[in-house]
């Protein structure tokens, strides 16, 4: 080995130890790059679900498959988040026909595509926090009334009984409402 000199003078010997060791991990260094690798770097598990609803930027089928495929290979869980059906149901919709026609298939697309089904039960208006769903205000009634908190209830049996979600709830944003919306409400 020789000895490098600064200044014509000997380089003291901690500084020779010093750039070997630079040299050193500068080609372990270079050794690592230039690797491929078709597998991708192992990340940590989220100590969280991210979870998607199948809402398109707007309403158009194409769009919707789109979504479907963009979200469900970045997603742990699927989000049905929906009013009730209240124009069914008071057209005399059996519950449990309603959600295997409408429901149920999205939920077995949700699970084969390996994800947890999580499903949220509106039964007021899902825009306006101040009113209830249009389709009840369109045909006279009212969420106060027995027989509509029937019609929900059994709905809401439906959709646990034949989904099986993996998490269910059954009234959205119930601070907001109970703030913006009237008290029988």
């Amino acid at each position: 080995m020789t000895a490098s000199k600064e200044h014509g003078r000997p380089l003291p010997r901690r500084w020779r130890a010093t750039q070997w060791l630079m040299l050193i991990a500068c080609a372990l260094l270079l050794g690592a790059c230039g690797k491929s690798s078709t597998q991708p770097a192992a990340t940590s598990p989220r100590s969280y679900r991210m979870g998607f609803s199948a809402i398109p930027p707007w309403p158009d089928f194409s769009l919707l498959l789109q979504t479907l495929e963009k979200f469900t290979a970045h997603a742990d869980a699927a989000i049905m988040s929906n009013e009730a059906p209240w124009d069914s149901l008071l057209a005399g919709v059996p519950p449990d026909d309603f959600v295997r026609r409408q429901q149920l298939p999205l939920a077995q697309y949700y699970r084969g595509k390996g994800l947890r089904v999580w499903v949220y039960l509106d039964p007021a208006n899902g825009l306006n926090r101040a009113g209830e769903s249009d389709p009840l205000v369109a045909a006279g009634r009212s969420i106060t009334e027995a027989a509509i908190q029937q019609l929900y209830r059994d709905y809401a049996v439906a959709l646990d009984t034949l989904i099986r979600p993996d998490v269910f709830g059954v009234v959205l944003e119930t601070n907001l409402i109970r703030a913006a919306s009237p008290a029988p409400l």
